[in-house]
């Protein structure tokens, strides 16, 4: 019999906010972000290639959890509106990046550990 070899395989991990169903992830963390960048939602939407309206269910699904607002947004007139995260939303993003990257060293650890 061929001994496998692993070297080949890499690991992925994933981590998600659950309480009664999932709310936050990746995709809600890089949604926050790109807002914050952008000071718009729905350019950060263009970028995602979301649309609006999901876009906003994420949000409001994420505040139903939280019991907080996330977002500010303002409509605006000529030149469009505006979209500010909260300081409630920035520590969240913030935390859950970090222990995401924390998660993914300790992953590559464990499998180097069991399987290389």
């Amino acid at each position: 019999m061929a001994k496998v070899s692993y070297k080949k395989f890499k690991i992925k991990s994933r981590i998600t906010l659950v309480s009664d169903e999932k709310f936050f992830g990746r995709g809600v963390s890089e949604l926050l972000r790109l807002i914050d960048k952008s000071g718009t939602m729905q350019e950060a939407c263009k970028i995602m290639d979301m649309s609006y309206s999901k876009a906003w269910k994420i949000i409001k699904r994420v505040e139903k959890e939280l019991g907080c607002k996330i977002i500010t947004a303002k409509s605006g007139g000529i030149k469009g509106g505006t979209t500010v995260l909260t300081d409630e939303a920035r520590d969240l993003v913030n935390r859950f990046d970090s222990m995401e990257e924390d998660v993914a060293k300790y992953t590559e650890e464990a499998f180097k550990k069991y399987f290389l």
